[in-house]
């Protein structure tokens, strides 16, 4: 459990109230904050009234799913246990050679978190990892077809676009304000000018400006799609920014980037990996989403089937 944000963090005193009823299970207005007050916080920053009302629904679905849960282990006698929880805990002091339990919550609390709440993190777990174990895994089949379309896709063509450039990286020191950085990328704008005007070549505009020392990694290398940073990526395997022209500036993280590809054309792949070495990774990956949809199914099917009340009102449109 997430701890409750303070009424001041939240520009109110918390009030409790009930907000939903699942079958005969009540869930309280705190219960909202007690999963879900930094998810809300993140979401409505301004805590605008509209906004905090529809996150809140949003973390009470998630508590009413998890209300039918429960419900299902109980009725399959599955319930995590204390003693389940306490056989958690020492198999996590003995992962990390803690001398016993009472090590492990003075680490926790050294942390922030209420040991009570540790203990009812790891309940949630156990209790998920159980649901999908023995309710919804046994729904999942990853069949052979979906195997090879998903190897297809993942090597793609055998032959692939591929470049090489010329690239430098302008620094942008930290915590630069808004119109020095401004500033900085109307000088690199500039750079790009006088780079395309011949004014100054690519080796000069290097010497002087490549302060991120990133010209050495682009020199001589050639680029298959995906190998660059995404913005850089973007750009250079754009067949519509012309061989030849500088581009720029693109941020890259703490870089102002200026690049030119200076050759574009189709080579060979990399050499794939087999369908035999790739298929555990791949049957996980399948498997993991289509665990995830007919969990999503069951919740919708099951919460059809339940009497469900919300209380919470939603948000004046």
């Amino acid at each position: 459990m997430i701890h409750l944000l303070t009424a001041a963090a939240l520009g109110g005193v918390l009030v409790d109230r009930l907000a939903a009823i699942v079958n005969d299970e009540a869930i309280s207005y705190s219960e909202i904050y007690d999963l879900g007050a930094p998810f809300i916080s993140d979401r409505c920053p301004d805590r605008e009234a509209a906004c905090v009302r529809r996150a809140e629904l949003e973390v009470l679905d998630a508590l009413v799913q998890r209300a039918l849960v429960q419900e299902e282990l109980r009725r399959l006698d599955l319930l995590v246990t204390g003693t389940d929880v306490d056989q958690a805990i020492d198999r996590v002091v003995a992962e990390y050679g803690m001398d016993d339990r009472q090590a492990l919550r003075a680490e926790v609390e050294r942390q922030g978190l209420r040991w009570d709440a540790y203990r009812e993190q790891i309940s949630e777990q156990l209790a998920t990892q159980r649901f999908q174990g023995r309710v919804i895994a046994p729904r999942v089949a990853v069949t052979e077809d979906e195997i090879v379309e998903a190897y297809q896709k993942a090597v793609g063509p055998r032959r692939a676009l591929q470049v090489e450039a010329f690239a430098l990286g302008i620094a942008i020191p930290p915590e630069t304000p808004p119109n020095t950085m401004g500033e900085m990328a109307l000088q690199a704008s500039q750079l790009v000018t006088a780079i395309n005007a011949e004014e100054i070549t690519w080796e000069q505009a290097i010497a002087q400006y490549d302060g991120a020392k990133i010209a050495s990694v682009f020199g001589g290398k050639v680029w298959r799609k995906g190998e660059m940073l995404p913005p850089l990526d973007a750009v250079a395997f754009d067949e519509s920014n012309p061989v030849g022209t500088a581009i720029g500036p693109i941020k890259v993280n703490n870089l102002l980037v200026l690049i030119e590809v200076t050759k574009r054309d189709v080579g060979e792949a990399a050499a794939a990996e087999s369908l035999d070495a790739l298929r555990p990774k791949l049957q996980n990956e399948i498997f993991a989403r289509k665990l995830e949809q007919a969990e999503e199914e069951w919740y919708q099917i099951s919460r059809r089937q339940a009497t469900v009340l919300i209380v919470l009102e939603e948000p004046a449109s």
